[in-house]
């Protein structure tokens, strides 16, 4: 028999429509010097962006200190392990195609748990780019399907913001489970 709060989660998970699952997931990553989105994909492990922390100083998710469990700079991802709320794990989503509608979510600017809805527009190598907003810090925030699947974590733009013309850059599941199972 299942423990009450375990089965009291998996009430709540089942409950939770998908846009708050994916906000749920959402962290904010931080050292002294930087801050960036992450996303936990399973209780007590988190999913960032290697390029916008340092990684020779203390790291922090919702202000709790994390340990660096993989670091990949060559596909910049890191998976932190920290203590976390009690999430279900994650579903991976793959095979995406362009005009795939996407939501990006992630802690721009100073803000938490902003939402952004938009498409894939291209899918390059290992990379999905999208037209969803793109402003300093979403940075290792969660890419997902509108059903809460997680299709990739945000890197950067291609583009000029000052001029209303970018996409973003995610790196796609399919990179980010691989590195799961090689753990380099």
């Amino acid at each position: 028999m299942l423990p009450t709060f375990v089965v009291l989660l998996m009430l709540r998970s089942l409950t939770m429509n998908p846009l708050e699952l994916m906000t749920r997931r959402n962290v904010l990553v931080e050292t002294e010097t930087s801050q960036c989105s992450g996303v936990i994909l399973s209780t007590g492990v988190v999913l960032t962006a290697f390029h916008a922390l340092e990684t020779d100083s203390v790291i922090k998710v919702n202000g709790k200190e994390a340990k660096l469990r993989i670091v990949r700079p060559d596909i910049d991802l890191i998976v932190l392990i920290v203590e976390t709320e009690e999430v279900p794990d994650i579903t991976f989503g793959m095979g995406v195609g362009i005009g795939t509608p996407v939501v990006a979510v992630g802690n721009p600017v100073n803000l938490t748990d902003v939402v952004s809805f938009g498409f894939v527009v291209q899918t390059k190598d290992a990379h999905l780019l999208t037209d969803t907003l793109a402003m300093h810090g979403f940075s290792g925030g969660g890419l997902y399907s509108t059903e809460g699947v997680l299709l990739g974590m945000m890197q950067g733009i291609i583009g000029k913001k000052e001029s209303g013309s970018w996409v973003v850059v995610s790196l796609g599941a399919k990179e980010i489970v691989e590195a799961l199972r090689t753990k380099k």
